[in-house]
Formats: C-alpha cells, structure tokens, sequence
C-alpha cells in the first residue's frame, strides 16, 4: 500500500508537470559572456553556497512519466535495471507487485552509509482515464562529490530509456535560529540576486516561505503558466531543533512548490 499511495502522489505530481513543461535553453548553452550555463546541480549548489547554511542533505529526484504506453514487466525491469546500475545498486532487484486492476509496480528501496536510494516504476492500465509509464526516483546524501558524480549518472541512464526528463536538485540546510517572514524573504531574494534570477511567484506565510524565480544562466527549466522558472527558495522553521531549513531546488522543489 505504501507504494501504491506513493504513486498516487506521483501522478499528482505528472499532471502538475503536464502544465509544468521542461525544457533546456534555446539554441545555445552559453551566457551572452561566452561563458557555459549550470546545471541544475551547479545552479543550485551556487545559489545554496551562498546562504552560509550548514549542509543537511542532497536530493536528487526525478518525478513523471516516461512513456505515455502501458510497458511490459519485462520493459519495467529492463529500465529499472538501467536506472539502478546508474545509482550504483546493479544487484538490487525490485520487488514486483501486480495488482488486481491491472497496476503494475517495480520498488525498492536500499540504503548505504553515505546515500540512501528509493526507485519506483510503475505501469499504468488505460482504464483508469491516464494510462503510461511513470518513474519516482530520489537519491539522497551529504556528500557534495557523490551528489554529482550521481546527477551526472542518472542524466545518462534517463536518455537511455528514452526520457527527457530533468534530474530536479534540492539541496536543503541550516540556520541557527527563527528567521521573521520579512527576514526569510530578504535572504531568498539575495540568493536570487547572486544569479541575477527574476521572481516569479511563490507564497508567505508565517512559518514557511517559499518563492520561485528564473535566470537565463541555467540550462534547464520548467515552464508554468506561460512563465519559465529554474530555482526555488523555501525556508521554513523547525521549532523541535531550534533552525530554520533552507531549501534550494532546481528547477524546483517539488514537495514545497
């Protein structure tokens, strides 16, 4: 049941990104300067850097579909294997699950001393009105080499499965202290500032801020309402440690957008 709530999420998640359209710099992947535009992994760690925040942790997460037909297990498996050499987990093998109206779900789950990796895939029927292929992928450690290193793999095992989808990049830190909503939106739009990103939209409120922008020095994007965004600043207090989270996503965070 786990897995199947988790996808269900996801597919909330797929029709947010139907809206949401991905896409890469036109013509170009370089600055009027001459010089070359981040990734999403370099975007973000600049942005993040910047904020003096204690590392917490490094996600990396894909989310959606990846074929819009109905795949065999055998084609699950072969783009699950794929994906799970890519992470490093070439003996994992997933655990199948095949439900009675016609679900087909390929998961697992393993951790490591530094990272901890959860894979899901799953095969939609066409009666439920959708229909396709999804994968959810999130990859998380606290090592900034393992990180990229891993952002540079799963880049690869996506484009040999046939999907154009973007590796998103959170990373998520500490500081001491409650910042006042005035003050979590002063530091998110100097971030900003530091890769001459515009503000796009987001929400304040009392105990989180969340804010999205775009600049034209990143490759990638997504496409929401008409407007192009590729950052996302949230800050949130934690009260039972005493911090205030930041998180810094590319193109987004998709748990606080």
């Amino acid at each position: 049941m786990f897995w199947r709530s988790l996808f269900l999420s996801m597919v909330c998640l797929f029709f947010f990104l139907t809206v949401a359209v991905p896409g890469t710099t036109l013509g170009t992947f370089l600055n009027i300067d001459g010089q070359p535009k981040m990734d999403n992994f370099q975007l973000a760690r600049k942005v993040f850097t910047q904020s003096g925040a204690n590392l917490e942790e490094i996600n990396l997460q894909v989310w959606g579909q990846i074929s819009n037909t109905v795949d065999t297990e055998e084609q699950l498996k072969e783009k699950y294997r794929i994906l799970a050499q890519a992470l490093g987990f070439d003996s994992l093998q997933p655990v199948v699950q095949k439900e009675k109206d016609g679900f087909l779900i390929l998961s697992n789950l393993m951790e490591r001393e530094d990272s901890v990796m959860q894979l899901v895939m799953q095969a939609i029927p066409a009666a439920t009105g959708y229909g396709g292929s999804c994968l959810g992928l999130s990859f998380r450690t606290t090592d900034v080499t393992v990180a990229q290193v891993m952002y540079g793999n799963i880049s690869a095992a996506l484009a040999r499965i046939g999907s154009e989808h973007q590796v998103g990049v959170v990373w998520t830190g500490s500081l001491p202290g409650k910042l006042s909503t005035a003050k979590r939106s002063l530091l998110a739009q100097s971030l900003a500032e530091t890769v001459e990103a515009r503000f796009v939209e987001g929400m304040e409120e009392e105990q989180v801020t969340s804010l999205t922008y775009y600049t034209n020095q990143g490759q990638g994007f997504l496409t929401v309402n008409k407007q192009k965004l590729n950052i996302n600043i949230a800050l949130r207090f934690h009260a039972d440690k005493g911090s205030t989270y930041i998180h810094v996503g590319s193109p987004l965070i998709y748990q606080e957008y």
